[in-house]
């Protein structure tokens, strides 16, 4: 139950302009890429979502949980 408090409270930490690891179900790439925030929505239907830029210029969103902060 802690680690899903912690994992919890980290989404809430996320920011425009913060540096995260995007999942591979997103990029379709075989690793995860890095990438910095540029939006954050509340959307009614899928909760909160991300779009990221990655150091290509490649842009990706989905739900939050397909974001990591990186460290």
């Amino acid at each position: 139950m802690k680690k899903l408090l912690i994992f919890a409270k980290i989404k809430e930490l996320m920011k425009i302009g913060q540096r995260v690891n995007i999942s591979p179900y997103l990029t379709h790439l075989s690793d995860w890429v890095s990438g910095e925030i540029i939006e954050i929505e509340d959307n009614p239907y899928r909760g909160t979502v991300i779009s990221a830029k990655d150091d290509m210029g490649r842009i990706f969103w989905g739900e939050e949980d397909y974001f990591t902060l990186a460290i």
